[in-house]
């Protein structure tokens, strides 16, 4: 286990990950190691305490990837109860000394579903805890977590962490239109790992081609955002740098990405990244 201060990205990609089997759009068809995106995840190590936000189902090759025992995994942040950010709970069916405790929603939904997940409690896997957005709770004395909604037409919460000198924001699963509330928590951080699916509204009509059925209203139906509306985010919150996670498929392969878009303090996300603090 590394005592380094670190942010990994676990999974840069979205609920289906990056390929899908059978599909043959670029990035799925891509031999660079970087277009490949696991599902949702990230892992701070920060003082000693290791968190993990979300617990996704590629976990295991994930830990495999990165040299992660899960017994050194400390604390879980749930962001919120679908599935490609929870069915790898159950890879923490093991005993270790003392549970891992584990964070979730206290909303209505989310409590809810948490329930299918009581015998990793029961069998002393997981403690469970819960937290209400916008109210601050310790992980430990040096490491603070303020819960924020997010707006995914589910209840779901991002995360603004607090430690030492530095502010970090995980805002995945949510589109651009973001209470004052939650903007104003995000003013400022230092680090935001933003949900970023589309490189525009394009790509995101292929999902519903995909699937063969019509186009919705995506300015009243549509949970995720573009590319274009993360930057205007990051100049109006004043977030100092941003890493895109959350990309499905539909965009670009990494490395046309990166050569249309990035710049020193907005970079594209993409699994196994590490940025030491």
């Amino acid at each position: 286990m590394t005592t380094s201060n670190q942010i990994t990205i676990l999974g840069s990609g979205d609920t289906h990950g990056t390929p899908v089997a059978g599909i043959t759009q670029a990035a799925c068809t891509d031999k660079n190691p970087k277009s490949r995106r696991y599902r949702f995840g990230i892992l701070l190590r920060l003082g000693g305490t290791t968190i993990l936000i979300d617990s996704n189902p590629d976990l295991k090759w994930q830990c495999l990837d990165n040299n992660l025992a899960l017994k050194d995994v400390d604390h879980i942040l749930i962001t919120h109860h679908h599935s490609d950010h929870v069915n790898g709970l159950g890879e923490f069916f093991f005993r270790r000394a003392r549970p891992t405790r584990m964070w979730y929603g206290d909303d209505t939904l989310n409590r809810k579903l948490i329930e299918y997940w009581e015998y990793l409690q029961r069998d002393g896997v997981l403690e469970f805890n819960s937290f209400t957005n916008f109210i601050p709770f310790q992980l430990t004395d040096a490491v603070q977590v303020t819960p924020i909604e997010l707006n995914h037409g589910f209840p779901a919460s991002g995360f603004v962490i607090k430690w030492q000198n530095k502010t970090i924001a995980i805002v995945t699963d949510t589109n651009a239109r973001l209470s004052d509330r939650t903007l104003q928590l995000l003013r400022g951080v230092d680090l935001m790992f933003i949900d970023t699916f589309s490189e525009n509204l394009e790509q995101v009509n292929g999902v519903y081609e995909d699937c063969g059925i019509a186009t919705p209203d995506l300015s009243k139906e549509w949970y995720h955002m573009t590319l274009p509306e993360v930057k205007t985010i990051q100049k109006k919150v004043g977030a100092k740098r941003v890493y895109t996670i959350h990309m499905s498929r539909h965009m670009s392969p990494h490395a046309q990405l990166v050569k249309k878009y990035q710049t020193d303090n907005f970079i594209i996300g993409y699994d196994r990244l590490t940025i030491d603090l």
